[in-house]
């Protein structure tokens, strides 16, 4: 994990708020090297949401989808 990622996490992800769509997890992933663990993913993306603000009060969640608008299996591990 970089912090180039995590600054980039920030920048879609506010933007997506901003604009009230939703950021694919094909998107979020594409942000990281294919060796990144999901781990460090879900690191960076928590650093991430605490550089945007309360993690009390930003639902990152919401933000993340597959095509379909639900969330992808990742969601789920």
């Amino acid at each position: 994990m970089t912090t180039d990622n995590v600054q980039r996490l920030v920048d879609v992800l506010s933007r997506a708020g901003r604009k009230r769509t939703l950021v694919a997890y094909s998107r979020f992933h594409s942000i990281f090297d294919r060796t990144d663990r999901f781990a460090d993913r879900y690191f960076a993306l928590a650093e991430a949401i605490r550089l945007l603000g309360d993690s009390q009060r930003v639902d990152y969640g919401v933000l993340l989808a597959g095509d379909n608008g639900q969330p992808g299996e990742e969601f789920f591990h």
